[in-house]
């Protein structure tokens, strides 16, 4: 990879990757917990009509987190495929991979009838459940990016494990929000796992890369 080229792929990473970060933790963490109570149809219905606004820009940012995941993916693929094409391969894959699960959310939430709690409620509901199966592939995708990032050189290799250890906290949310519910409480370990995973943005964002 040219020299030029090189630098534009990264400067495209580092423009993405905050906007990314920003959208996808309004519109898949941040609106859901403001909208969606979980068992209380009621609630959930009222909390649409209120937040109707806020609503719609959580539909407008779950479009956006999908299109920016498959931009920053692949120019990541790009970023690391001379370094171990097999493994950026994988992380590729492994991430394009919870985006149909993203539309599918954005067509739960487009799809919402206001006058009809039920509809709602269910709707809402069948849209987080897909919000936790794509988190089991934003867990995955982070294990051969860690890996790519230990093996590069371009970053610390903290970085790299941190990203590993990102995977498992994905991992470990999803598996305790679909099999082990009375088991909540764990949740707060798995989010500090996931972490890592802006702890590496920010230092991509912030300190750029280092080519030897």
């Amino acid at each position: 990879m040219e020299s030029l080229a090189f630098k534009n792929l990264v400067l495209k990473l580092r423009l993405l990757y905050p906007i990314w970060i920003v959208i996808a933790i309004f519109s898949v963490a941040y609106v859901p917990s403001v909208i969606f109570v979980q068992n209380d149809i009621l609630s959930t219905s009222n909390n649409v009509l209120e937040h109707e606004t806020l609503f719609r820009l959580g539909i407008i940012g779950a479009c956006a987190t999908a299109v920016l995941m498959v931009y920053i993916s692949f120019y990541l693929f790009l970023l690391f495929e001379n370094i171990n094409k097999n493994n950026a391969r994988l992380m590729l894959i492994l991430a394009l991979v919870s985006v149909p699960f993203i539309a599918f959310e954005v067509l739960k939430f487009v799809s919402i009838g206001m006058d009809n709690p039920v509809e709602v409620y269910n709707n809402l509901n069948a849209s987080q459940s897909a919000m936790t199966i794509a988190s089991i592939f934003w867990g995955l995708w982070l294990y051969p990016l860690g890996k790519l990032v230990i093996e590069s050189n371009y970053f610390p290799k903290f970085l790299g494990y941190i990203l590993m250890a990102a995977c498992f906290g994905y991992l470990i949310s999803a598996t305790i929000k679909i099999a082990a519910p009375s088991l909540q409480y764990l949740l707060v370990f798995s989010e500090v796992l996931t972490f890592g995973e802006v702890v590496f943005a920010l230092w991509f964002i912030f300190s750029g890369i280092k080519k030897n």
